[in-house]
């Protein structure tokens, strides 16, 4: 089967300091592969790497294509949003920008269905300043959705969400991922998700220490990724 992405020797550096060195794997349609690492370990830059925002070294290629070319079949939400709450944009609109050029045509009918999938349509004309971190969260997930893409990338999507809705967020994603036919690439720190939901894992700290199904997570590569003497927690 033909990757849908494929990775080869990307390395990324910050002046002196080697953030990610030699990164090498492949993804099929209908993968969910998690990026699993410690905090600092390099996950969002590998993701930010993929997509273009960042200057890396070595070969990505999605869908056969250059990032550039193949931008409208990707959908991205990022961990972090830095935004002036106080602007005045509603759910709707935020939701809208997601459209991208077919916002006149159907891109943008799908808007209603996306809040109620989400769970947020009772603030769909709320201002987005105005939203809780978990509700926030779930905006830039049906952003993210709106335009129907092929390619999901999720970096830490519970981050503000509350830990009580963490078991349904998640019945929800694998839903999503379901039903849109997605390719989803997430990363988390959470062992605990990789049998529930990941059909491959990437492990990485710096450097990959692990890739492929989730029973290729063991002690040893578990040990390699976030180091000696952590204790192993599944929820």
């Amino acid at each position: 089967m033909k990757s849908i992405l494929a990775v080869k020797n990307l390395a990324v550096r910050f002046g002196d300091i080697s953030v990610l060195e030699n990164v090498s794997f492949e993804i099929e349609p209908g993968d969910f592969l998690m990026i699993l690492g410690p905090n600092g370990a390099g996950k969002s830059v590998l993701l930010k790497s993929i997509l273009g925002i960042l200057a890396y070294e070595g070969e990505v290629r999605v869908f056969g294509k250059d990032i550039k070319q193949a931008r409208s079949r990707i959908g991205y939400v990022p961990q972090y949003i830095d935004f002036d709450r106080t602007f005045p944009l509603t759910v709707r609109e935020v939701i809208g920008l997601g459209c991208g050029q077919t916002r006149s045509v159907a891109g943008c009918t799908h808007v209603g269905n996306m809040v109620k999938m989400v769970g947020v349509e009772d603030k769909i004309d709320s201002f987005f300043g105005s939203l809780s971190g978990g509700q926030i969260r779930k905006v830039l997930i049906a952003r993210a959705l709106v335009n129907r893409p092929k390619l999901l990338f999720l970096d830490e999507p519970l981050a503000g969400v509350d830990v009580v809705g963490e078991k349904s967020f998640y019945e929800m994603l694998a839903k999503w991922h379901r039903e849109f036919k997605l390719t989803t690439v997430m990363v988390s720190h959470d062992y605990g998700l990789v049998s529930k939901i990941a059909s491959k894992v990437l492990c990485l700290n710096k450097k990959m220490t692990c890739f492929g199904g989730p029973g290729s997570l063991g002690i040893r590569e578990f040990e390699l990724t976030f180091g000696k003497g952590v204790d192993l927690h599944v929820h």
